[in-house]
């Protein structure tokens, strides 16, 4: 599961079934640059302490950390920076950073996610690239390729991942398909140049706020699911693999009956997942927290808010630790899944969630 925070897992029940149903820990934001790197600009820093703590923590439970990161994303980063990078320091800026935290870590790592949001057809540009990015304005989109070269040359082991969303449904700015076509094309453009991409890493938050809110309901009214399908088989087609990195499902346009809104929530879980895990590509599947009271939909800071004020409940265990109908829906989904790479012995299959034999 992701979205880990050392502060939650002081909680004795929550540390508990992290370990009861964990394979794979992604730490919520210790590797992110704004919390790894200290003091001011340009030379920064590198405050070890939390991230050295998931290292020792993976170890004790005999978790994988997997899509570890992001090592490099237009957001959360150091304060001041946008000022003191240049298009001439730019890139060894962002080297540096790279391959110091892969390389640290090299081979005590599943997976790093490299690059992170870098596709967003809203801004124009004629290949779908957030050119908001500062790492887009500064070194232009050669600094994809770049980084994930540089996070190769210090981590020979991992797998590279190209993290994305908003592949699903309809996000109200722009189309999933626009979204779909134009990270196809720019993993071909990449891996044409022998970058050493290993995966896609596909977030799947499912749902959206807005006048027009999506959750359960609307992924039930509106997934395509043919189209979906061929989506995962056109990127399995590039001998990439797949991973599904931050899933849950906001349940912004539910009822407020709880029973209600679990099981819109437990049938949105299955359906996704019964299409996503017929592609023999994707090898694991994350889900962004494992208890509603942690998830982010549920922070003062989100935007992600029901109308009703009340609490989201959009993950496989309750406030009180307790199993939910999503969590038995995400079973029988991995149940009914082909076999294929996910429950190999380099990615087992999460322990409560396996076929019995």
């Amino acid at each position: 599961m992701g979205d880990l925070k050392f502060e939650q897992l002081a909680d004795p029940g929550y540390d508990a079934i992290v370990a009861q149903e964990g394979v794979l820990a992604t730490p919520g934001a210790d590797f992110l640059m704004d919390f790894v790197r200290t003091g001011t600009g340009p030379d920064y820093g590198f405050d070890w302490s939390r991230t050295d703590r998931w290292v020792t923590y993976a170890q004790e439970k005999k978790m994988l950390l997997s899509n570890v990161g992001h090592l490099v994303w237009h957001a959360v980063l150091p304060e001041g920076i946008e000022s003191v990078l240049t298009a001439q320091n730019a890139e060894q800026v962002m080297v540096d950073h790279v391959q110091t935290v892969a390389r640290r870590y090299a081979r005590k790592v599943h997976s790093w996610n490299v690059v992170n949001e870098t596709v967003e057809p809203v801004w124009g540009h004629p290949d779908g690239l957030r050119t908001e990015s500062v790492w887009y304005q500064k070194l232009g989109p050669g600094f994809i390729e770049t980084a994930f070269h540089a996070a190769r040359e210090a981590d020979p082991t991992a797998l590279l991942v190209l993290n994305e969303y908003g592949f699903e449904t309809h996000v109200g700015y722009q189309s999933e398909t626009d979204k779909r076509r134009h990270t196809l094309a720019l993993l071909e453009r990449l891996l044409a140049k022998g970058v050493p991409v290993d995966a896609l890493g596909i977030q799947a938050h499912l749902g959206r706020p807005g006048p027009d809110p999506s959750g359960p309901r609307a992924l039930m009214e509106r997934f395509d699911q043919e189209a979906y399908r061929t989506f995962l088989s056109d990127v399995a087609s590039l001998g990439l693999k797949i991973m599904f990195t931050e899933v849950e499902v906001s349940d912004i346009d539910t009822p407020v009956d709880f029973a209600t809104r679990d099981r819109m929530i437990a049938e949105a879980y299955e359906l996704f997942l019964s299409v996503a895990l017929d592609e023999p590509a994707v090898i694991s599947v994350t889900t962004w927290g494992l208890a509603d009271q942690h998830s982010w939909l549920n922070q003062p800071w989100t935007a992600w808010r029901r109308e009703d004020g009340l609490p989201q409940r959009p993950l496989p265990y309750d406030d009180q630790y307790q199993r939910k109908p999503a969590r038995e829906a995400m079973a029988r989904a991995f149940d009914r899944a082909p076999a294929h790479q996910l429950g190999t012995a380099a990615l087992p299959m999460p322990r409560k969630y396996r076929k019995k034999r």
